[in-house]
């Protein structure tokens, strides 16, 4: 529920934002927010390719059960434009991904530890629109891939690995700031 008023106010002040400036070529170098969560920075290498790398963190907890997690990520996405027309910019974009996930369970006073690390790759075609130089949003949806491997835990759950594939999509808002 936070993140989504988070992305609700950034797009409102970007809307503000539109609103207050006239269109014009955005900077080279933005702050991207995303869903599904991420935060990152988008940057403009040339006039046809940008790179957007991007990390995210989360934790849970629950109780009285004593279980509580942390999972970090961090991915990095290519985006190579294809076309400009009115503001409206399409790409393609090759992207590579790492997660590592930590569990804690706690109990009868034993506290074990399983950790899992994944790696990720995927595909997807996408579309930015940057209706002013301070403000842009972007969608996009493609195809993924990905490879799990967590530790064992205790002599009851042993060493797993796992693959994953399937469609992935996202949204965000780009903010240039100074430009």
């Amino acid at each position: 529920m936070r993140i989504a008023r988070i992305l609700s106010m950034a797009v409102g002040c970007g809307v503000w934002a539109a609103t207050a400036v006239s269109a014009q070529e955005h900077g080279n170098v933005g702050i991207s927010i995303g869903y599904p969560a991420a935060v990152g920075v988008l940057w403009h290498a040339t006039d046809t390719v940008a790179i957007r790398p991007d990390f995210r963190i989360s934790g849970s907890s629950t109780d009285p059960s004593g279980v509580e997690g942390w999972t970090y990520g961090a991915g990095v996405s290519a985006l190579f434009y294809l076309r400009t027309a009115d503001n409206v910019r399409t790409y393609v974009s090759p992207r590579v991904d790492y997660q590592r996930n930590s569990t804690t369970i706690t109990s009868l006073g034993i506290e074990q530890t399983r950790t899992s690390n994944a790696w990720g790759v995927a595909g997807s075609f996408g579309a930015e629109y940057t209706p002013n130089r301070r403000f842009g949003v972007f969608g996009e949806i493609g195809f993924g891939y990905s490879r799990l491997k967590a530790d064992a835990l205790s002599t009851i759950v042993a060493e797993t690995t796992g693959h994953g594939w399937g469609t992935r999509a996202g949204v965000g808002v780009i903010f240039y700031p100074g430009s």
